[in-house]
């Protein structure tokens, strides 16, 4: 399914962020591309929040620590895919609220490129407890944890965004 009816609602609510290049490897790159030319261009990730803590995940393709998300399934709403994401990545159940913005992301590997979308939604956490299995796949996500500050290193959005998102919610 394609969301790009879905950009100019996102445009309207959201802060649009553009020219997001992720570098990525090969075996990063053999994932990636495919999924954006077959039309699932369209992520999400959740800044959910239990008082003055932020929930991230650590999955097993990334050096940092990344905001709960991922692909939105053909039949789901982005918030659907955003509360899915966030229950199957944490164990954290949620009330998903506005996005707070939508990054153009470029995906680059050598001379080549592609481009997707991820909207980060709002979130709050109504039961903030994290199970102890994280995703759906046994080492997909390898840890979640609550932050009350910014990780150390941050994967997936770019920090400076993350801060600005953070501070508003």
């Amino acid at each position: 399914m394609s969301y790009s009816a879905s950009l100019d609602r996102y445009r309207s609510q959201a802060a649009i962020v553009a020219g997001h290049r992720v570098q990525l490897t090969g075996e990063e790159w053999s994932t990636v591309e495919p999924a954006i030319e077959n039309g699932h261009d369209w992520y999400v990730a959740v800044a959910c929040t239990d008082d003055e803590a932020v929930v991230f995940v650590r999955n097993r393709w990334s050096d940092g620590w990344v905001l709960p998300g991922g692909k939105a399934e053909d039949d789901e709403s982005l918030p659907e895919a955003a509360w899915r994401e966030l229950r199957e990545e944490t164990g954290v159940d949620a009330r998903i609220e506005e996005p707070l913005a939508c990054v153009e992301q470029t995906f680059v590997h050598g001379d080549e490129s592609v481009t997707g979308h991820l909207v980060v939604f709002d979130a709050t956490a109504e039961r903030p407890e994290l199970s102890g299995e994280f995703g759906t796949d046994a080492d997909e996500i390898t840890e979640a944890a609550w932050f009350e500050s910014l990780p150390d290193h941050v994967d997936g959005v770019p920090s400076d965004l993350l801060l600005r998102l953070l501070e508003g919610t």
